[in-house]
């Protein structure tokens, strides 16, 4: 039998969005910890722009609830019929969980257990003509998200390195146009 890696999350309801699900640690986490491995959710591609606008409205909308963006079009999965766990977790203004340079989710801080994990959609989101409002209810909520936000992070010198390492190459080709 192979080893399997014990179990660390699970999907319930979400805490901050009742009406939706959200992603949740079975057990403590501490801060820096890899707690899902990019292989699991990393199978993407990218769906251009003139792409999307060929779909039919169904998948559309998949698309704009679950695949993150930039100016050139959506980060998909290669099967929207099967995502991973990963692709459930909710954003936060206040998350406890960002990617490191490797695309892993890690997390920013200890995470306790039964904690619902979320991110900020900040972190790799960049498409300018990309708007969410935001209900995820922290004291630093901005109500609302953009693909504009990662401009507001980068003045919390804190957040950078848990920006998606395409979010860091786009800021790096932006800051040498």
């Amino acid at each position: 039998m192979p080893d399997l890696p014990y179990v660390r999350i699970e999907i319930r309801q979400s805490t901050m969005l009742p009406q939706q699900i959200g992603l949740f640690s079975l057990r403590k986490v501490s801060g820096g910890e890899v707690l899902i491995d990019a292989s699991v959710y990393s199978d993407i591609h990218l769906l251009p722009k003139e792409s999307f606008d060929s779909l039919d409205q169904i998948t559309k909308q998949k698309i704009l609830g679950f695949c993150p963006s930039g100016p050139d079009g959506f980060d998909i999965p290669t099967d929207l019929n099967c995502i991973s766990i990963a692709w459930y977790m909710n954003h936060s203004c206040n998350p406890n969980i960002g990617f490191n340079d490797s695309y892993d989710f890690v997390a920013i801080r200890n995470i306790d257990e039964g904690e619902e994990l979320s991110w900020d959609y900040g972190y790799d989101e960049h498409n300018p003509d990309f708007k969410m409002n935001c209900l995820c209810g922290s004291e630093k909520c901005r109500k609302i998200i953009t693909g504009n936000d990662w401009k507001i992070l980068m003045k919390d010198g804190g957040k950078y390195p848990f920006f998606s390492p395409k979010l860091k190459e786009f800021i790096n080709i932006q800051k040498n146009k």
